[in-house]
């Protein structure tokens, strides 16, 4: 009977662990093919993410393009204004202005000639994303598609309404081959992944894939994919090699062996069902732990992870931090590295402060430095923040970086733009504090932006220009739209007209002296004054001799007698004299008054 026992005690210890390693092969399967899943989505979200700031530059060029055409229309100096666009933005092949229907303007102008007078609105094969850009006043990509000055590339167009009145496009050429570079999708940033774009034709309702997998079947590959509505585009990834099943043969012995041997322990032993327990509870918190740093590299895009010991001083970076950094695994492994990698000595010195106030004094920091990245010689742009955190009486500094480089140098191109335009540009927030004052606004009311930032706008323009109308004007109505008006200021002593549009945070004002305008007007107007003037003397006083001139010479045309023939000549000489006084006059009195 004990025999039986111990028997029965085996095979069911042996039956358990059996099932056990049954249920542990395929949690960890399930594991692993989730944590292929998360990383296939953590690479297609970051190669959307590459892909959305390359379009995002893109949107910039258009935007700002869009900006001078609708409030200045269309510049002479486009040529000079592509130069400078495409020099901030490299990665753009070429930059256009449709005018209404018509491309009337392309930079770089060489190579792109046969785009000039092409009517991207009439033709049928290409203007449905054109249009689908236009009814939805918002930017849109479209191709793939055969371009007509040559290669495969992508068309982004932002439309340019002036009001509700539609004026036209502004339009990037983006080549294929550069959209896949910039992204890592061709050549493979991450050579253990393939990458295949899929794009609905609109004219013809067919997918066309570009980079097709090979042997795809979407209902069983291991795959991610997301969609891109910029261009209406889906983006698949998968692994080149999936070893997910392979890799979990030896567990599988493992797991068999070991419950032979445990059998065979168990005529001897019964487990303790504690043991067990706690042993699926560790299984279940590493496999929650594992969901968790997952779930949080799913959100934090463009944000990278790092870790600093105390103890020994080394480093550990997340891949996505070693990107944003530009090391490899082997590089930047120790505290005194992640401090040098600062740009200049300032920024070192911020950085290295920040540590020693974390380290000393438990200050958490958040600072934006320039860092130095191995294959770039200028500057780039990040923010830092960590914190100093405690477990098992063992010191770690716990950190991320944000790649912020796009955001800034996007602000600072916008402000210098700004800066350079030739009206005063004035930016208020929703209560009318002031923002923004450009160098234009300096000059014009000779007040600096550091002055008059954050006061109000209305009490500043009463206040500097002793005109109420202003005031009055902007107290009397809800601005929702776009308001246009002039006022005089006597302390300025010019006309100025004012422009006011209404954004979604606040208000911009565009203040343009037009003195010279109102002069002009004026002059014009006492010049209509002193020609009505002319007029009137001449269908009044010029009339009578005029009349006495003609009617004499036709009288004496029939008179026969001398004597009263000699009386109308002195009649007509005596006309024609005065006659002539009166315009001698009116030419005097043209030359004065003119």
């Amino acid at each position: 009977m004990l025999l039986k026992k111990q028997h029965w005690a085996g095979l069911i210890v042996f039956l358990l662990l059996i099932g056990f390693t049954a249920f542990s092969v395929n949690s960890v399967y399930l594991l692993r093919r989730s944590k292929e899943k998360a990383r296939l989505q953590q690479e297609v979200n970051a190669t959307t993410a590459r892909m959305n700031d390359f379009l995002s530059e893109c949107q910039d060029i258009m935007g700002t393009l869009e900006f001078i055409i609708s409030q200045y229309g269309f510049p002479e100096d486009f040529k000079a204004i592509g130069e400078s666009l495409m020099k901030s933005h490299p990665v753009v092949g070429a930059i256009e202005y449709v005018h209404d229907s018509t491309i009337i303007a392309v930079y770089p102008s060489k190579g792109n000639e046969v785009v000039i007078g092409y009517k991207i609105l009439e033709d049928s094969t290409r203007n449905k994303e054109a249009f689908k850009a236009i009814n939805n006043r918002s930017v849109f990509f479209a191709g793939p598609l055969k371009l007509r000055q040559g290669g495969i590339g992508i068309v982004g167009r932002m439309p340019i309404f002036k009001g509700n009145e539609y004026i036209g496009l502004t339009a990037s050429v983006i080549y294929l081959d550069t959209l896949f570079a910039y992204s890592g999708i061709y050549p493979p940033r991450n050579p253990e992944m393939e990458y295949m774009l899929v794009k609905k034709n609109p004219n013809t309702g067919k997918q066309e894939v570009y980079l097709p997998f090979n042997n795809f079947n979407p209902d069983k590959d291991n795959y991610a994919s997301t969609h891109i509505p910029d261009g209406d585009w889906d983006l698949y990834v998968r692994s080149k090699k999936n070893d997910v099943l392979s890799s979990l043969l030896p567990l599988a012995i493992a797991g068999v062996l070991f419950s032979l041997l445990s059998g065979f322990f168990a005529f001897y032993l019964v487990r303790q069902p504690a043991l067990l327990q706690k042993l699926v509870n560790n299984k279940i918190n590493e496999i929650r732990r594992h969901e968790l740093l997952i779930s949080l590299t799913q959100e934090s895009a463009r944000i990278g992870s790092w870790s600093i010991s105390l103890d020994s001083h080394l480093l550990n970076l997340t891949p996505m931090a070693r990107e944003i950094y530009g090391v490899d695994e082997k590089s930047l492994s120790e505290m005194k590295d992640f401090i040098s990698i600062g740009f200049d000595q300032d920024d070192k010195n911020r950085l290295e402060q920040a540590l020693r106030n974390c380290i000393n004094k438990g200050k958490s920091f958040d600072i934006d430095v320039k860092i130095n990245r191995a294959f770039e010689g200028e500057p780039y742009w990040v923010r830092v923040t960590g914190l100093i955190h405690a477990e098992d009486g063992k010191y770690s500094i716990y950190g991320a970086t944000q790649d912020i480089d796009n955001h800034v140098k996007t602000s600072h191109e916008r402000s210098v733009i700004l800066s350079s335009i030739q009206d005063a540009f004035v930016a208020c927030d929703n209560d009318w504090n002031v923002i923004y004052w450009n160098n234009a606004a300096e000059k014009l009311f000779n007040i600096s932006n550091e002055s008059i930032r954050g006061k109000k706008l209305l009490d500043f323009i009463h206040q500097h220009t002793q005109n109420s109308m202003f005031k009055e004007f902007f107290q009397s109505k809800s601005i929702t739209e776009t308001y246009n008006f002039e006022f005089y200021s006597s302390v300025l002593s010019i006309w100025c007209e004012v422009s006011m549009y209404k954004m979604p945070s606040g208000f911009t004002a565009y203040i343009k002296d037009v003195t010279e305008r109102h002069t002009y007007v004026q002059k014009i107007e006492e010049q209509n004054k002193v020609l009505k003037d002319i007029a009137w003397t001449q269908s009044h006083i010029v009339r009578a001799p005029l009349a006495r001139l003609l009617g004499g010479i036709d009288l004496l045309s029939y008179e026969t007698d001398k004597e009263k023939a000699e009386r109308l000549m002195v009649i007509i000489k005596d006309s024609a004299q005065e006659l002539d006084d009166i315009v001698k006059e009116i030419i005097e009195k043209t030359d004065e008054e003119l």
